[in-house]
C-alpha cells in the first residue's frame, strides 16, 4: 500500500467517524438527556421518560450510539476500511464528550465526596458500556448473514446528506414543538410509582410530628421523580463500598444504606417536624413554603418542582372537599 493510499484511507476513516458523531450530535440535540446530573423539571419531558426505568435510560443513551456505529462501521468494512476503528472511535468520542461532561460536572459538584454521588456511578458504568457497544458494532464490519439489513456503501453515502438534512429539520421541529409536561401528569406518574404503604406511612408520621401532610407528600413525590426505585437500588449497591450518602425515597443523608420507610421517618423527624405552611384562611404561605423546601434541598429545580407538586396536592384536596 502506497503512502498516498494510506493517507486516503485515514482521511476516509476520519470522515466516516465525523459523520457518525454529527448524526449523534443532531439526535441528542433534539432528544437531550440531562438527568441524573440535573433535576427533572416540567420542561424535561425526555428526562422524565428516560428516568423511569433502567432499561429506558440505557435504551435512550446506548441504543442510538450502537446503531449509528453499526451502520457506519459495516459500510467502512465493505470498502476496505477498519470497521473496528470506526465503531470504537464513534462510541468512545461520543461517550467522552457527552457522558464524560456529565461525569466532570458530578466531580466538580461533589468535590471531596465523589463516592457519595449516585450519578458518578451511573456515568462510570455507562461510559465503558458505550465504548463496548462501539466495539460490538465494529465487530460486525466483516461480512455476516445480517448484511442485507445494512445499505450498500454507494446507496448509504448518497443518502447520507439527505439523511443529515432531514435529521436537522426533525431536530428543529422537536425543539420547537416539544411541550412542557403538565404538573397533573407528572404528579400522577410519581403517585402511581409510590406504594400505598409508603404514602400512608408518610401521612401517619406527618400527623405524629404535627407536620402538614401535603408538604411531606410534595417532597416525597418530587424526590421519587428525581430518584426512582431502580436508581435507589444503585444507591444501596454503592453503599456496600462507600457508606455515607443520601438514601431512600426522601433522599436523606445517612451514614449507610437505609430503607424508604426509614428515610421517611428521618426526614420528618429531623427536618420537617412541626412544619406547616397553611395560613388561617387555608391558603399556603408561598414564601414560607419555598423557605422550607430550600432548607430541605437547596437545588432551585427541586424547589420549583416541589412547590408545583404541593400546589397540585392542595388543589386536589380543595376540589375533594368542595364536592
Amino acid at each position: 500500500m502506497t503512502r498516498g493510499t494510506q493517507m486516503t484511507d485515514i482521511s476516509m476513516t476520519v470522515g466516516i467517524v465525523l459523520a457518525g458523531l454529527i448524526l449523534l450530535r443532531i439526535f441528542y440535540k433534539a432528544i437531550e438527556i440531562n438527568w441524573p446530573i440535573n433535576y427533572i423539571t416540567l420542561n424535561d419531558s425526555i428526562d422524565l421518560i428516560a428516568s423511569r426505568s433502567i432499561w429506558k435510560y440505557f435504551g435512550f443513551t446506548l441504543v442510538p450510539v450502537y446503531l449509528v456505529a453499526l451502520l457506519l462501521a459495516v459500510n467502512a468494512g465493505r470498502i476496505g476500511l477498519p470497521s473496528l476503528v470506526v465503531g470504537i472511535s464513534i462510541a468512545t468520542i461520543h461517550a467522552l464528550t457527552h457522558q464524560g461532561r456529565g461525569l466532570l460536572g458530578t466531580i466538580r459538584r461533589f468535590q471531596g465526596r465523589i463516592a457519595e454521588a449516585q450519578s458518578f456511578w451511573v456515568y462510570i458504568t455507562l461510559i465503558p458500556a458505550m465504548i463496548f457497544s462501539g466495539f460490538a458494532a465494529g465487530s460486525w464490519g466483516v461480512p455476516t448473514r445480517l448484511d442485507f439489513m445494512i445499505p450498500e456503501p454507494d446507496e448509504f453515502f448518497k443518502a447520507l446528506w439527505t439523511t443529515a438534512l432531514i435529521a436537522v429539520f426533525g431536530a428543529y421541529l422537536v425543539k420547537k414543538y416539544k411541550r412542557a409536561q403538565k404538573i397533573d401528569d407528572v404528579a400522577l406518574i410519581s403517585m402511581r410509582e409510590v406504594s400505598e404503604n409508603l404514602s400512608n406511612l408518610a401521612y401517619e408520621r406527618a400527623a405524629e410530628y404535627r407536620t402538614e401532610h401535603r408538604l411531606v407528600q410534595a417532597i416525597l413525590y418530587t424526590e421519587n421523580l428525581q430518584r426512582p426505585r431502580w436508581f435507589r437500588r444503585i444507591e444501596h449497591i454503592k453503599g456496600w463500598f462507600f457508606k455515607s450518602g443520601t438514601y431512600g425515597i426522601m433522599q436523606v443523608k445517612a451514614p449507610g444504606p437505609i430503607s424508604d420507610e426509614e428515610s421517611i421517618e428521618i426526614a420528618i423527624r429531623d427536618h420537617l417536624a412541626g412544619a406547616n405552611v397553611r395560613t388561617v384562611d387555608g391558603f399556603p404561605d408561598r414564601e414560607q413554603l419555598r423557605e422550607i423546601l430550600h432548607a430541605y434541598n437547596s437545588n432551585p429545580k427541586f424547589v420549583d418542582a416541589a412547590e408545583a407538586m404541593y400546589d397540585f396536592l392542595w388543589q386536589q384536596e380543595r376540589e375533594l372537599y368542595s364536592m
